[in-house]
């Protein structure tokens, strides 16, 4: 196992060391720099490159501030990099066909097409910050089958993926927990990925007591993710305790006397129960809420009559153009569908991994109101 991890950290390696030799070389054949500002560029750019690489080698070593520094550098470099790569890539393919084709130079308009570019991607970069950083409410009514009858309609708070960690702070934490409780929700679901993959951070910024200003009457509950799995089931478990977030693993429990809310474990546990198991001793004439972080298995949950699930996991890709990859994977890979009597909604995600950026898909915080 060992040498399995090792050989995969040999790889990336290289991978991410050719795709950056090859966007530097693109841009430096552009801009032809000398003497002090290439070595200003070239020194930033190595730097800027290797930084996610050091900050997972030197992780045990540098003072939080600094490695959090060097994660989100590294992290946020990552989008803009595979975005030039690509589009280097395809440029360069078209310029040498063109030129084999017409035999020119087509050196100039090769060097305009790097300026336009790095400009595209640039703008990309600002829209895809602003669509993370402005997370949308969006309001879904769920109407259940009238056998089922409420006494009320329930409002119900959904968000997941929120990775509070190295690139989530407890600043930004702080306005997620008041965008959801100015919308008064009865409940709030946390649907896995509270954290991203290593507490420090969260421990270093105390953001149980930001998280523990969430209200809600009838309660906060939480599943797990596989980035909590990362992070350490007991270190997460602390957490939720701390926190006043009643974690559902592989359980479930009767909400206001109306319907079942079921929270399930997350495919990282292989042992963990299936739906069948968790509905087969609930009483049917309730309805059934069940929050499984990813949306896998979602057959499972319409042939036992869930009336809705929630997941999240996706991101909805969080990059186009992988939300065509992530709606190929999953029957519902985004929003909303009705499958039968079931109802499935994933969400994209509150919060993101990696670069703070988001394109082709939108952080959200999801509203339902859930009733007949």
């Amino acid at each position: 196992m060992k040498m399995q991890f090792v050989l995969f950290i040999l790889i990336l390696v290289v991978v991410l060391t050719s795709v950056n030799f090859y966007v530097y070389t693109r841009i430096m054949q552009a801009l032809a720099l000398h003497g002090t500002w290439k070595i200003v560029f070239t020194t930033a750019f190595i730097f800027t490159a290797a930084s996610f690489i050091l900050s997972a080698l030197l992780a045990n070593v540098l003072p939080i501030s600094i490695l959090k520094f060097l994660q989100n550098l590294g992290s946020g470099w990552m989008m803009p990099m595979a975005y030039l790569f690509f589009i280097f890539l395809a440029g360069d393919l078209i310029f040498a066909i063109s030129a084999k084709i017409s035999h020119t130079d087509l050196l100039g308009a090769k060097h305009i097409f790097t300026y336009a570019t790095l400009g595209f991607v640039g703008i990309l970069c600002v829209i895809g910050y602003i669509r993370f950083d402005h997370p949308k409410t969006e309001h879904l009514q769920v109407k259940i089958s009238d056998k089922y009858p409420l006494k009320k309609t329930y409002k119900i708070a959904f968000a997941s993926d929120w990775h509070l960690g190295a690139t989530i702070n407890k600043k930004r934490l702080h306005k997620w927990v008041e965008q959801i409780n100015v919308e008064k929700p009865d409940l709030i679901i946390i649907g896995g990925d509270l954290v991203d993959r290593e507490m420090q951070f969260v421990h270093a910024e105390e953001m149980d007591d930001e998280l523990r200003n969430l209200h809600a009457p009838l309660g906060v509950y939480v599943v797990y993710g596989n980035h909590d799995y990362m992070a350490g089931l007991k270190q997460t478990q602390e957490l939720f305790a701390k926190s006043n977030i009643r974690l559902l693993q592989d359980e479930s429990l009767m909400i206001d006397s109306a319907f079942y809310l079921i929270g399930r474990d997350d495919m990282s546990n292989r042992k963990r129960k299936s739906v069948t198991e968790l509905t087969h001793n609930i009483d049917k004439n309730f309805p059934t809420i069940l929050v499984d972080h990813q949306p896998a298995e979602i057959d499972s949950a319409v042939k036992n009559h869930i009336s809705l699930q929630l997941s999240g996991h996706t991101h909805n890709g969080q990059f186009w153009p992988l939300n065509y990859i992530t709606s190929a994977v999953y029957k519902v890979g985004y929003g909303y569908k009705k499958i039968n009597e079931t109802n499935v909604y994933t969400s994209s995600g509150l919060g993101i991994w990696g670069p703070k950026f988001r394109v082709g898909s939108q952080s959200e915080i999801v509203m339902i109101e859930f009733g007949n």
